[in-house]
């Protein structure tokens, strides 16, 4: 067991036992041993020595046995502690290589222990970090709660919670020695979560701190998705999102493009710069970090992007250092467009960057899958509303084609009348007259009673053929219509109804109205068409007529009776009524020339037909 001891061999009655002797001693022992002579001279040394060579050897073996009880009890303790310093140093590996940070602080904040990882969520080294406030490196606006968080974990023995943002060190940070370390730090995009238990002494607390700046970049930008999809400010998507991208990621230029000619070529939709760019710049997708169209889906370069790829002219011109880019895909599989944040300064560490630019590349392919379906659709409507508008243009020229022709129809019409009437006022009823006159001489001139009797038979005819012509003259084209106003020729037409066929017609006239002749024309005879169907259909001897002015260039007749009424909707179907086609003749005229009708009526609750008609 023992090295470099001087074994020496003594003889007694119960044989030879070995005595340890060491002239190399350690201290410890030496030490050891002379606290045990002092303790030895403490105690009742009045004992008599032993009397007999026999106590003499039995006393020597009962130290000699006890020597090797304290030999083994000693081999015990230093493997005991051989263990013990292997379970500390394998719980040291554990402290310090832990993927997350162990701290024990003392109840005013300070860093008493610290494990690697907590260290580098400061970026300082740990002998750097142990004896300074962890307060200090909280941000200013977290900081009132985190000793608040601090306060409630020393005044209990449960476990508290606090999420603080840190703050950050940027260049002639804490390193350069000076004593204020704060003035080195600006506010940081890195949030931390603590946890915290009191110890049993009550002056100090173990902390777990995780670094959850990926979670609640992640919850933030979710959350700005959602209610982007639901936002009312107006804003274009794609640009507030390439501005959200640009502030939360840190970066100095996002542009968000639509990929087009079999997506070799990036089209802008999108951009994002802190100083004045160029936004309608396409350029070929070959260039880019991203190569070709979904060769890789997300392509990241931490350091050097414009001296890796030269041929980006984007990048040469912002001299960048660090690039993210990710292909949107539409819905068929199909890559439908870029989202790339270009930074001027070199990154560390990408995986935030990586996983917010997928998280929003998501929504941002969707936005713009729908809105190529609105371009799609829009221009669709477009063409529709072209063809449209082309096939109105050539209606309304058919229209107008028809207006024409009906006004020359009417005015052949009314042409063709007056040549009929004039015929019949000139020629026939002349002759009529003439054959008259002579029936008459001849009457004159016999007194026998059978050929006086035939005589008077034919004047009697001839009477009543003159009284015909008279009538038919009057009926194809009455001479008011030439020489009186619409007042005038409706008014004829309603002393005319009531001693033809017995109708008496109230006329109200609440505005007299000039027309022209065609115009004048077509409302007579709708006029008279209407009073001709009361006649026949309403089973009344009584209707109202009224003529007002509708609004300018245009006209009102309405002519209404309490008879027996009809469905309006058979009147656009004439097959269907008795009254042939009438009303539908009416309608039709009317439209040629522009204008309108409209019918209220309903089985026994009378009839309302309003007629519109232009003026000119």
């Amino acid at each position: 067991m023992l090295q470099g001891v001087k074994w020496l061999a003594l003889r007694s009655p119960v044989g030879e036992q070995a005595v340890t002797y060491s002239k190399k001693t350690p201290a410890p022992a030496v030490d050891l041993r002379r606290r045990a002579e002092d303790k030895l001279r403490e105690r009742d040394v009045s004992a008599a020595p032993p009397s007999s060579e026999a106590d003499t050897a039995k006393l020597l073996h009962e130290l000699t046995v006890h020597q090797i009880e304290l030999e083994m009890q000693n081999e015990e303790l230093l493997q005991s502690r051989a263990e013990i310093e292997a379970g500390l140093a394998a719980y040291s590996d554990l402290y310090d290589f832990a993927p997350i940070g162990y701290f024990t602080l003392a109840a005013d904040g300070t860093i008493r222990q610290a494990n690697l990882a907590g260290a580098r969520l400061f970026g300082l080294e740990r002998a750097r970090l142990v004896g300074r406030r962890f307060a200090e490196f909280v941000s200013e606006s977290d900081r009132s709660e985190f000793i608040a968080f601090l306060t409630r974990t020393f005044a209990g023995r449960a476990k508290e919670t606090c999420e603080a943002a840190l703050f950050k060190r940027v260049d002639g940070g804490p390193s350069s020695g000076v004593s204020d370390n704060r003035q080195f730090y600006t506010t940081s995009r890195r949030v931390l979560r603590i946890e915290a238990t009191a110890g049993e002494d009550g002056h100090t607390c173990r902390a777990v701190v995780f670094d959850v700046t990926e979670r609640r970049l992640i919850e933030k930008t979710q959350m700005f998705l959602l209610r982007r999809g639901f936002s009312r400010s107006g804003e274009d998507f794609f640009q507030s999102l390439a501005r959200y991208l640009a502030d939360t990621l840190e970066m100095d230029f996002v542009r968000i493009d639509r990929l087009e000619g079999s997506g070799l070529v990036a089209r802008p939709v999108a951009v994002f710069s802190d100083v004045p760019f160029e936004k309608h710049v396409d350029y070929a997708l070959n260039d880019t970090p991203c190569g070709k169209a979904g060769e890789k889906p997300v392509c990241s370069v931490a350091k050097g992007a414009s001296r890796l790829f030269p041929n980006d002219v984007l990048l040469r011109e912002l001299t960048a250092e660090s690039y993210v880019g990710i292909t949107l895909w539409d819905s068929k599989g199909d890559p439908s467009g870029l989202l790339a944040v270009i930074g001027r300064q070199p990154r560390e560490n990408l995986q935030i960057a990586e996983t917010i630019v997928q998280l929003a590349a998501g929504r941002a392919a969707g936005e713009l899958e729908r809105r190529q379906a609105d371009e799609a659709l829009r221009k669709a409507n477009d063409e529709l509303e072209d063809r449209v508008l082309q096939r109105t243009l050539e209606l309304e020229k058919r229209a107008t084609q028809l207006s024409e022709l009906a006004f020359n129809l009417t005015q052949v019409e009314i042409r063709e009348r007056k040549r009929l009437a004039q015929f019949l006022h000139d020629d026939l009823q002349q002759l009529l007259v003439c054959a008259k006159l002579s029936v008459s001489t001849a009457m004159a001139s016999t007194a026998e009673a059978t050929p006086r009797e035939a005589l008077e038979d034919a004047t009697a005819l001839l009477d009543q053929s003159i009284e015909a012509s008279r009538t038919l003259t009057s009926e194809i084209s009455p001479p008011i219509l030439n020489e009186g106003d619409l007042a005038g020729v409706l008014d004829w037409a309603a002393r005319w109804m009531r001693e033809k066929h017995g109708l008496t017609v109230a006329l109200h006239v609440e505005a007299n109205v000039e027309t022209r002749l065609e115009v004048r024309v077509l409302v007579f005879q709708v006029v008279r068409e209407l009073l001709f169907n009361v006649v026949k259909h309403a089973g009344v001897d009584r209707a109202e007529l009224l003529l007002r002015r509708h609004e300018p260039g245009e006209l009102t007749i309405v002519v209404s009776d309490k008879g027996k009424g009809f469905e309006p909707g058979l009147a656009h179907h004439p097959e269907k009524t008795t009254g042939g086609f009438g009303l539908f003749s009416i309608c039709e005229r009317l439209q040629w020339i522009g204008g309108r009708c409209e019918i209220v009526s309903a089985p026994g609750r009378g009839t309302e037909v309003s007629v519109f008609a232009p003026t000119a």
